[in-house]
């Protein structure tokens, strides 16, 4: 089952919270030290699972150290399902070097859905953090630990400094970041790798984060062709901190699978028409 961290509301409960994470954190280094191969070393870019976007990234994949920030346009935008897709295929093809981190602000992650995305619970950290600030604490916490393959969380506003932290903080520990944020924030300063515009439809979101990881009261409007499957669209318009003007990329993401398929270019074309 998957570890979760939860803060009680006290200031001794949110002290005995923040003991119980570092000492998680220290447990996953020593861990990984004896490894003979860590994500971290790896020495070229990661596939992301969707072969449409590596083919779009310069390095062909996400490099190790780095942080992604995915931006959601609008309510149920698949920001979310789409980052825990890319981390279940890079948890996947490094069955055994390192562990998934989700700073779940929201409440919203569903333990019986990330099994049923082939995510290892037993390499699965859930935290819940009780604010903003603590959820930044966590980010950056997770992301400096060389046990630690993947980051996943929602964040909102954050000073230039504290973004600068978590980039830092991804580099030294040398594992991928995953930054789920509203699309509001694409003007504000960003220190990601890599942005990521992240569109979609679906029936039931009342708020931007609904349903940003998949839930078990997830209900999302499919395409006609692909029962089961939501239509998104994914733009990189950002890449190493500067500005790229690539195709979109239309892609089929089913939510009880984490299945990510692309839509070829014409048949999108020619169902848009």
């Amino acid at each position: 089952m998957s570890r979760a961290i939860q803060n009680a509301g006290s200031g001794v409960d949110r002290q005995q919270t923040l003991s119980q994470l570092s000492r998680q954190i220290r447990g996953m280094e020593r861990s990984t030290v004896h490894k003979q191969q860590r994500l971290h070393d790896a020495p070229t870019a990661i596939s992301t699972g969707i072969n449409a976007l590596d083919q779009t990234l310069p390095d062909g994949g996400i490099l190790p150290g780095s942080v992604w920030e995915c931006l959601a346009v609008g309510d149920g935008s698949g920001a979310g399902t789409i980052s825990l897709a890319v981390a279940a295929h890079v948890m996947r093809r490094h069955a055994s070097q390192g562990e998934l981190v989700i700073v779940d602000r929201h409440r919203e992650v569903y333990p019986p859905a990330l099994a049923s995305w082939r995510i290892a619970l037993e390499r699965t950290v859930v935290v819940q953090p009780g604010d903003s600030r603590e959820a930044l604490w966590a980010l950056e916490q997770a992301m400096r630990c060389r046990g630690v393959a993947v980051t996943i969380g929602w964040i909102d506003q954050m000073a230039n400094h504290a973004y600068r932290r978590l980039q830092l903080a991804a580099q030294r520990g040398g594992g991928v970041g995953l930054l789920i944020r509203s699309a509001r924030f694409r003007r504000s300063t960003c220190w990601a790798d890599a942005r990521l515009l992240v569109s979609g439809r679906s029936r039931t979101m009342s708020h931007e984060s609904r349903v940003q990881f998949p839930s078990k009261d997830c209900r999302l409007e499919t395409t006609q062709d692909a029962p089961g499957f939501r239509r998104l669209t994914l733009d990189l318009i950002s890449y190493g901190h500067g500005s790229l003007a690539r195709p979109s990329i239309e892609v089929e993401l089913d939510d009880h699978t984490g299945t990510v398929r692309e839509v070829p270019r014409l048949a999108g074309a020619a169902r848009a028409g």
